[in-house]
């Protein structure tokens, strides 16, 4: 095997991985805003925080988390994903950040910002 081809195999590697990457995190973060959403749906503005189990400080807390790590591995590797990866990747980062902007709309009482975040959250779990 040339260098050439050597240095394109490792490339594909690496592209692979990095878009398995954020495939998990897409899935990840898809499954925090379902299980919100179904949490609202089921219980309402006004139930939604006692009912939601996990609490929303522990999904914040790891949202925070995903939300770094896909936006350093986004950051690295923008060169070699390709465009629909980067977009998976960016709105998995935007959701991640609008859970942590409702939990703060949430502790401000601010019932018109929840429900728009629902509505938000709601769209952008259907974009892939």
């Amino acid at each position: 095997m040339n260098a050439s081809a050597s240095g394109n195999s490792e490339h594909d590697s690496l592209k692979k991985e990095v878009e398995e990457l954020v495939s998990k995190v897409w899935s990840r973060t898809i499954q925090f805003v379902t299980h919100i959403l179904e949490t609202h749906r089921i219980h309402s503005i006004d139930g939604f925080i006692v009912n939601l189990n996990p609490p929303l400080s522990e999904i914040v807390k790891l949202s925070q988390e995903l939300s770094t790590a896909i936006g350093n591995l986004l950051e690295e590797s923008k060169s070699i994903i390709e465009w629909d990866e980067f977009r998976k990747g960016i709105n998995a980062r935007e959701c991640l950040l609008d859970i942590e902007l409702l939990a703060r709309a949430f502790e401000v009482n601010n019932k018109d910002e929840c429900e728009r975040i629902f509505v938000k959250l709601g769209k952008q779990s259907l974009l892939q």
